[in-house]
């Protein structure tokens, strides 16, 4: 007997493992019930033979984690209907505004003017504001993990916001 994609997906909205995923991905915070749930909705937007067949070569488990990381990626359409940055309490995170001088930094005038502009501010900025925030962040909370830890962004997705922002300033700006 065979399974169809529908029994599979009716499997796993039930199974503790995915919403472990679901929940690790995020660091805990409530919104992996969100995301666990839009998962589920997604999967059906896939064929059913990509389904299937991962299900029998017992290789969904893996897909479901790098699908649930993509969608929290800031140009994914989870990432922003949520608006994961904006909700983001800020409050407890002990960010150091407005303390940074470029010279004590050695850096260009834009990594300056980066350090030296509130997260929130940031975040709004259209070109790269989310990558600019995590960057602050990083700097102020002292590493990518610690970011990750306080925001409930997964870790993934930070260290690739670092990295598309010293790539894009370093493009941009020369050496950083």
């Amino acid at each position: 007997m065979s399974v169809t994609k529908h029994e599979i997906i009716n499997e796993i909205s039930y199974d503790a493992e995915y919403i472990g995923i679901a929940r690790k991905i995020t660091g805990g915070h409530d919104i992996h019930k969100d995301l666990f749930q839009e998962f589920i909705i997604l999967l059906y937007g896939f064929e059913d033979e990509k389904i299937i067949g991962l299900y029998e070569k017992k290789e969904l488990r893996y897909f479901s984690v790098g699908v649930m990381r993509r969608m929290l990626m800031p140009n994914h359409e989870f990432f922003k209907s949520h608006k994961i940055l904006d909700n983001l309490d800020l409050t407890n995170l002990e960010i150091k505004e407005d303390v940074y001088e470029v010279s004590d930094l050695k850096a260009p005038d834009i990594i300056g003017d980066i350090l030296k502009t509130p997260v929130k501010t940031l975040i709004k900025q259209g070109h790269f504001g989310f990558e600019k925030a995590i960057l602050k962040l990083s700097v102020d909370l002292g590493s990518a993990i610690a970011v990750s830890k306080k925001t409930g962004i997964d870790k993934e997705v930070v260290y690739k916001a670092i990295r598309r922002i010293k790539k894009d300033l370093k493009n941009n700006y020369g050496q950083i």
